[in-house]
């Protein structure tokens, strides 16, 4: 018999298909989610068809007459109405399934109690904030400890950043100084220049540490001048006395001189080091080399 006889076969025989359709339908039932279900019942009734008409075509159309046999023909046709309904559903989930466009962010520190900043937000930072996908820029830093700051790419739903501070004057001081010019005790005065390069470590660090230095350590500062880059920094600083902000404060001493201390730093990245390059010019003083190197070695510790 032709294909054509056995879809009209399957005509006369619609209340059959029909309660094997809705059988399989009922077994598939936890695949239908997400793909609906009218779409599975049409699903599960060209599958149920399709085994009809194959065993019509091979000439066993009494096999499928008795209830058992369709009880056995509707569970194999679930099995392959299962996969398909499951394959719609996923696409369909798929397609429906709204794309993540925030996550939340964790910076675990070393010191725990690190301060966490994210600079380019006005919400404090919590642990596990949930922020939009995009660009952050982050600041950890800890009484004692060199600053990092840092970018970060926000682009999956949880996302954890392990920051290790390092603490203030690990550096070996170990610089070079030389001479650069002038005279001591002269009205020209006398120039001297340090430098020295500290490995594995950020612009961002030394720089952050040696402007805290001058801003809350140092002897009182008349002019300070500051300029940062991705590969360099710079910083200048002009002092006239030899008392530390609190003496000054307190008032216990006068040494206000007219003599002036002009320094300047540098800052430049290589690779991972950074070579940080002090200029020294100090009008009517005289000292040595050896002094100087003592002194940035002072510096050094504060960084």
């Amino acid at each position: 018999m032709t294909r054509v006889s056995a879809v009209a076969w399957l005509g006369a025989t619609k209340t059959r298909l029909m309660v094997s359709a809705l059988v399989v339908a009922f077994l598939v039932a936890p695949a239908l989610h997400g793909a609906g279900l009218v779409r599975g019942l049409r699903l599960a009734i060209k599958a149920v068809e399709e085994t009809f008409v194959t065993a019509f075509q091979q000439g066993n159309i009494t096999s499928i007459v008795p209830t058992r046999s369709v009880g056995d023909i509707t569970r194999q046709t679930a099995r392959q109405a299962s996969s398909a309904i499951a394959g719609v559903g996923a696409a369909g989930s798929t397609r429906a399934a709204a794309r993540p466009t925030a996550g939340e962010l964790t910076v675990a520190t070393s010191p725990e109690d690190a301060q966490v900043r994210v600079m380019n937000i006005e919400p404090v930072y919590q642990e596990g904030m949930t922020l939009d996908f995009g660009s952050y820029d982050i600041e950890v830093s800890a009484p004692g400890y060199r600053t990092k700051r840092f970018p970060i790419d926000l682009q999956d739903t949880e996302v954890i950043v392990d920051v290790e501070l390092t603490q203030r004057g690990s550096f070996t001081c170990e610089p070079e100084v030389a001479r650069m010019g002038g005279i001591g005790l002269s009205e020209f005065g006398m120039q001297l220049r340090s430098e020295q390069v500290f490995e594995n470590v950020s612009i961002y660090e030394v720089f952050s540490s040696l402007a805290k230095h001058l801003d809350s350590e140092l002897n009182h500062l008349h002019d300070v001048q500051a300029l940062m880059g991705d590969n360099y920094a710079y910083l200048s600083a002009l002092q006239n006395s030899n008392l530390s902000l609190e003496q000054l404060e307190s008032n216990e001493h006068v040494d206000i001189s007219d003599r002036a201390l002009q320094q300047r730093y540098g800052l430049e990245k290589q690779g991972n080091n950074i070579r940080m390059i002090h200029y020294m010019s100090l009008d009517g003083a005289y000292t040595t080399p050896e002094l100087a190197r003592e002194g940035f070695c002072l510096l050094v510790e504060e960084i």
